[in-house]
Order: C-alpha cells, then sequence, then structure tokens
C-alpha cells in the first residue's frame, strides 16, 4: 500500500523483526496520566472502505468550525492506495467517507484545505499500470454547496519523469490557497486567489517531505528535509536529509536557514507552527549517530527565522523507542500541542502521546484515550477557531474515533 510514511522499506523490515522479538516491558516513568479527551464519536464508516489497511490522511478545520478529513484506501487489493475519501462534521455529526477519487492506478500525500466555504483536496497520482509507485501529476478538486468539482491537475511531468517528495497546502488569513508541490527538479509554490492559479514560483531545489504553515504577518514557513551547505564541512560536500526552514513574505522565497544539520544524523518529518508571540517552533524526528530508525524527538525554536536554538530532546527515556508521526498545532490560548505515536516492540503496537509546550518546557507524554486502543499509527490534529484541539485516529475496532482534548484544571 502506497503511505505517506517515513521509511517505508525500513519499517517494513523492522516490522518481521518485531515479530519475532520478546515483549518489551511496559514503560511506566516520564509519562502523565492520561490526557482529558471529551466523549468520543466514531466515524459510521462501515462499509465506506474495502480494505483494513485503510487510514486517516488529514485533518482540517473551517473557518466556521466544520471538520474535514479525508482518508486512503486501498480499492483493488493490490498494496497501492488507490482511492481517496472524505468525511466532514458540520453541526457536530459526522458523514460517512464517501468517495471523492477511485479508479486511479495510484494516490499519494493527499492534502486539504478549508478556505471560506470551500474545501480544496490536492493528490499526486500515478499513471503507468508498469510502475505504479512512479509519480507523475499532482491534481486539485473543490467542494463547494455539497458538490465536487471535476479533477483538474495543477502539474503533469513530462514523459519518463516523476515526482519525488510530498505536498503542502495551507490558507492564509486573506483566504488564499498556498500549495508546495514537487516538480522535476525541486519544488513550486503556487497560489489559488481570484479563482485562478497565479504563475509558480521556485520554492527550493530539492527536498523532502514539506510542511507549510501561514504566519502571523500573513508570510509563510516551509520545512523541508534537504541538503545544503554546512559550515563544518569541505566545499561542495552537504548534511543530507536534516531540516531547514524557508520563509515567504509576497515577494519569493527567502534561501534555507539550517534548524540542525548534523550530517551524521538522519531527519524525518519536520512540523512547524508560530506560537501568540511570533516564536516560530520546529519540531523532528532522528536517529541515532548513523541509524535510520527515528529514536529522538527534537525541538527547536528562532524568533528571527535565522537563528535557532539548540534543539531540545523531547520524552527521551518514556513511551517506547521508536518515534513516529509528530503532529504539532497551536490551541486558541497559544499553547503548543504536540501528538506523536511511539512503538513499544519493534514496530508493533502504536501509542499515541501528547504533550504541551507552556513556553518554557514540555509536558510529561500523556496517553491520548488508551481505553479505546489503537489500530494505526497515523493519528491526525486540528485546531478549531475557538482555539480547541481535534484528533482523529483509527481504533483497535478499526473504526475511525473523534476526541477534543480538553483544557487542564485552571486553564480557560
Amino acid at each position: 500500500m502506497s503511505r505517506p510514511i517515513v521509511l517505508p522499506a525500513l519499517l517494513c523490515a523492522a516490522a518481521l523483526l518485531a515479530a519475532c522479538a520478546p515483549p518489551a516491558a511496559d514503560a511506566r516513568d516520564g509519562t502523565a496520566p492520561p490526557a482529558a479527551w471529551s466523549a468520543v464519536d466514531a466515524l459510521p464508516s462501515s462499509g465506506a472502505f474495502s480494505m483494513n489497511d485503510h487510514q486517516v490522511a488529514d485533518l482540517r478545520a473551517g473557518p466556521d468550525g466544520s471538520l474535514h478529513a479525508l482518508f486512503l484506501d486501498d480499492g483493488d487489493g493490490d498494496g497501492r492506495t488507490d482511492r481517496l475519501l472524505y468525511a466532514s462534521s458540520e453541526g457536530g455529526a459526522w458523514s460517512a467517507p464517501a468517495p471523492v477519487e477511485e479508479g486511479r492506478i495510484s494516490i499519494s500525500s493527499p492534502r486539504l484545505v478549508a478556505e471560506g466555504d470551500r474545501v480544496h483536496v490536492f493528490w499526486m497520482e500515478g499513471r503507468d499500470p508498469a510502475d505504479p509507485s512512479l509519480l507523475t501529476g499532482v491534481l486539485h478538486r473543490v467542494r463547494a454547496a455539497g458538490e465536487w468539482s471535476e479533477a483538474e491537475p495543477v502539474y503533469r511531468a513530462a514523459d519518463g519523469q516523476g515526482l519525488a517528495g510530498a505536498l503542502a497546502a495551507v490558507a492564509d488569513a486573506a483566504g488564499r490557497v498556498h500549495l508546495v508541490h514537487p516538480v522535476w527538479n525541486g519544488f513550486v509554490h503556487r497560489v489559488l486567489a481570484g479563482g485562478g492559479w497565479q504563475p509558480p514560483l521556485p520554492a527550493g531545489r530539492e527536498g523532502m517531505q514539506p510542511r507549510l504553515v501561514a504566519g502571523p504577518d500573513g508570510g509563510l514557513a516551509l520545512a523541508v528535509l534537504g541538503t545544503f551547505p554546512h559550515p563544518l564541512l569541505p566545499r561542495g560536500s552537504g548534511a543530507h536529509n536534516d531540516p531547514s526552514v524557508r520563509f515567504y513574505r509576497g515577494e519569493g522565497w527567502t534561501e534555507p536557514t539550517p534548524v540542525h544539520p548534523d550530517p551524521a544524523q538522519h531527519s524525518h518529518a519536520p512540523q512547524l507552527a508560530w506560537d501568540a508571540e511570533g516564536v516560530l517552533h520546529a519540531v523532528w524526528m532522528e536517529g541515532e549517530r548513523g541509524e535510520m530508525m527515528p529514536t529522538r524527538l527534537l525541538h527547536a525554536t528562532s524568533a528571527d527565522g535565522t537563528r535557532w536554538s539548540a534543539p531540545e530532546e523531547i520524552a527521551p527515556d518514556a513511551t517506547g523507542r521508536i518515534f513516529y508521526s509528530p503532529r504539532l498545532a497551536v490551541d486558541g490560548r497559544g499553547t503548543l500541542h504536540l501528538t506523536f505515536a511511539r512503538f513499544r516492540d519493534g514496530l508493533s503496537d502504536p501509542r499515541h502521546f501528547h504533550a504541551r509546550y507552556d513556553g518554557a518546557r514540555w509536558s510529561l507524554p500523556a496517553r491520548i484515550l488508551p481505553d479505546e486502543g489503537t489500530r494505526d499509527s497515523e493519528l491526525e490534529t486540528a485546531v478549531d477557531p475557538a482555539g480547541r484541539l481535534h484528533a482523529l485516529w483509527k481504533a483497535a475496532d478499526g473504526t475511525y474515533r473523534h476526541s477534543v482534548l480538553q483544557a487542564p484544571p485552571g486553564v480557560r
């Protein structure tokens, strides 16, 4: 199944090893009691999916407080995702997931943007039956007044050229939709405004796993993993697969600023968020020295977008060993929320955790609704206009569950 995962080949190999490994001891130190969440809603998903291996791919909140979710599914059972489904919660009740796109050779990296009364969905597709993993196009559909537009291509690669990377999309405060997508030789930035696409802007010559956020000043920040000059290495060499950040303020993108250049470590899944004071926060995963699997979760900050603080390790001794799928968000009080999965035993038994950042330190990670159980390592979060943090995940019984994080006692 083609999934937007961090290290597919290594994860599969590690999963085989985990099946033969002895059970690991439960981590009881260094974690907080489960956080307080609202009553759980179960999405009415019976019969919506073809296979058991479907997953939630994105979750966004609209300006009216509605929630919108995307799911990936494998319709023909060939191990590739070829169905894209959508569900929404408007007025407090979730709709059943329904197909947005199906019958494609492969679908990857779907992204959702809710602006005004419209919902935009973007995805990458493969069109070659002989090579389904070769992604060659970026497509777009719009939902307005309950109806979906026809799928329209945003970009098509030339014959024989594939697209390496993923999509990142966001709406700014003025309602413009920003999309960063790969092209043959890097990334470009497209802006949808006034009913049409503006000319594309270059957004970097190479990179992986882009993450795009809109800032308080109307600008954008883009985090990618890639190669950039390293001051401690000979000229012409670089730190590969390390996080860097670029900024856009209406006229073009700045040069990348390295967040944590370290050529001895492999980095994964960069996340970005601006807090209420205008400080930019970055969270990403790293392996130990020379190791590929992510066993460290790091956090750094920048007040000016140029100088980054020394990385701080989050939850170094608790919750398990291998990290996965971090998500960073800021609520209406300006508090940072981090959710992540961690595996106790190889790559089996994924468990989701949540931590808050109070401006000085991270709270102890707390299990997310442990009584519900989890069946997948993906959990998506979104903050609504009221500032509440929503979570959507696949429970142990295979259905999707939704809950809202409650504020700690004394916090309003």
